[in-house]
């Protein structure tokens, strides 16, 4: 019995401790990019700047908004922004804002 209810807790504290937003859901591994928005003015982007968070076990911890991505690339005119996401096994997630402008 005892067995049992450690294979229970165990399998029930890996089935979705760390989830990140993506539009495909993998039970092993996740790996995505793509688009978020486009606020051109038609004028090609010259700067990049990112913005992570990290859950392990489903403590997260990290700034991913589009402000901060923004700060980090010196970035005063935002033209598109994107977004990456990573999981691997529900354990590890990361979640990053990547902002393009001038």
């Amino acid at each position: 019995m005892k067995k049992i209810l450690t294979l229970v807790i165990f399998v029930l504290f890996l089935s979705g401790c760390t989830v990140v937003q993506t539009p495909i859901n993998g039970m092993l591994f996740v790996e995505s990019k793509g688009p978020s928005e486009v606020v051109t003015d038609g004028k090609i982007a010259t700067k990049k700047g990112e913005a992570c968070s990290i859950g392990i076990f489903g403590v997260v911890r990290g700034d991913s908004s589009i402000s901060t991505a923004a700060r980090n690339g010196k970035i005063k005119k935002i033209t598109h922004v994107d977004h990456r996401v990573k999981n691997i096994l529900h354990i590890y997630g990361e979640y990053c804002t990547i902002v393009y402008g001038r």
